[in-house]
């Protein structure tokens, strides 16, 4: 399992009590995902959750790695 988080999303504003609608939190350690870096978006949380692929972002790159079977250049 794969995950980023980006800081203005707005996924970050469920809290923890919302594991039971959305379910765990794959980027939490405890959850045991591996971790790719995201930047943290546009200050609209809402914007920020469709941004992943954009230019500028690394997650964009990361995602690209991933998919292709390259995970050793994940960031």
């Amino acid at each position: 399992m794969w995950a980023a988080t980006a800081g203005n999303d707005v996924i970050c504003l469920t809290g923890i009590e919302d594991n039971m609608r959305f379910g765990e939190n794959p980027a939490n350690p405890g959850f045991g995902g591996r971790v790719f870096t995201s930047s943290d978006g546009s200050l609209n949380p809402v914007a920020a959750h469709s941004q992943y692929g954009d230019n500028l972002n690394p997650a964009r790159s990361s995602i690209t790695f991933i998919v292709t079977g390259q995970p050793d250049r994940v960031h």
